[in-house]
């Protein structure tokens, strides 16, 4: 079955540019019980926390926990395991037999969600701060969090714009783009 993709664009209001994507596979021999086995990329709940309060709204639909049992880490630590799931959508044509795996889902190209946070880090920089607040706690009002805190200092307040791109955008690529252009005007100061 063709999925219709301006169906699913229109059912997600924060996509401004999206492309239509879907593929089939005709067997599960390449990738043996995909996607059920445990990927080899996955966060781990210490750097899930770091990341993500826990009532921030994100969390939970962006991510899913492992149900294979806790793994040590790098310090040897036991954790608990979660994979990023944004923009996923698998189904299987023939359910009984979990055959005929489809992943279909839109490529999201430019989102709402992203201008508002490059409005928000525009303004700080052009030292109009109360307007950046107002654009970076649309975002944080949407996920469930309080509004940014308001006295932070300038360095407080940029790095929480960045870890907010970093929150909201995790899995599409953004943050290379975010590392470059910061050391860019860091080092053009």
């Amino acid at each position: 079955t063709q999925k219709d993709g301006e169906n699913e664009s229109a059912a997600h209001t924060d996509n401004i540019f999206t492309t239509s994507v879907s593929f089939s596979t005709s067997s599960s021999i390449s990738f043996p019980g995909f996607p059920f086995t445990v990927p080899n990329y996955y966060i781990d709940k210490s750097r899930l926390d770091k990341l993500y309060s826990q009532t921030d709204a994100r969390r939970d639909d962006f991510f899913l926990k492992f149900d294979d049992g806790p793994v040590a880490i790098d310090n040897q630590a036991i954790t608990d395991r979660f994979q990023l799931t944004k923009y996923t959508n698998f189904l299987f044509k023939n359910a009984a037999s979990l055959g005929d795996l489809r992943a279909e889902s839109n490529i999201v190209i430019f989102r709402l969600a992203d201008m508002i946070l490059l409005k928000s880090e525009a303004l700080y920089q052009l030292d109009r701060i109360n307007e950046s607040r107002e654009a970076l706690n649309i975002i944080r009002e949407r996920a469930g969090l309080d509004p940014i805190a308001t006295n932070l200092n300038n360095r407080a307040y940029y790095t929480e714009i960045l870890k907010e791109r970093q929150r909201e955008l995790i899995g599409e690529g953004h943050n290379y783009f975010d590392i470059v252009r910061n050391i860019w005007k860091k080092s053009n100061i």
